[in-house]
């Protein structure tokens, strides 16, 4: 029993090793590793030859951070940690409420949830404060509660 336990923990190890859970990326150390020519600029052409997997994020990668629109990153700009937007909770209800009749239903809320509509039920659940099976612009767009 202990050399299967220690098979499967070497096997573990072996496998986090190779993979990202082995230590954290460090974006100073990938910025230097990315610029090739060492002239403190990632262009798009050492974006892309960094990106192997998907090369063609990297033009969506460096419009998004190119602060200064110079056409490369500094490394000020590739370490940045990315800007959160505000949601703008009345122009998502608006795209939600596809029959414009003032209510997200729940097959409303599960078609704009593409990405996660399991959640749907969740948010109906939580923020319909009149138990009518909708939600109004007020409950949609209403701040969570805090809990104490």
């Amino acid at each position: 029993m202990k050399f299967v336990k220690h098979l499967s923990l070497t096997v573990l190890a072996a496998i986090f090793a190779n993979s990202a859970i082995a230590e954290p990326v460090d974006a100073a150390a990938r910025f230097a590793k990315l610029d090739r020519d060492s002239d403190g600029k990632v262009t798009l052409d050492e974006l892309k030859a960094g990106m192997k997997k998907k090369p063609e994020a990297a033009d969506k990668s460096l419009k998004a951070k190119d602060k200064d629109s110079d056409g490369s990153l500094s490394e000020e700009e590739f370490t940045a940690k990315p800007e959160k937007r505000p949601v703008d909770a009345a122009a998502r209800f608006a795209k939600l409420d596809g029959d414009r009749d003032g209510k997200v239903t729940l097959d409303e809320l599960n078609a704009g949830m593409k990405k996660k509509p399991e959640a749907a039920d969740k948010i109906l659940k939580a923020k319909d404060k009149d138990s009518d099976g909708s939600l109004s612009k007020e409950e949609f767009t209403a701040k969570p509660e805090k809990k104490n």
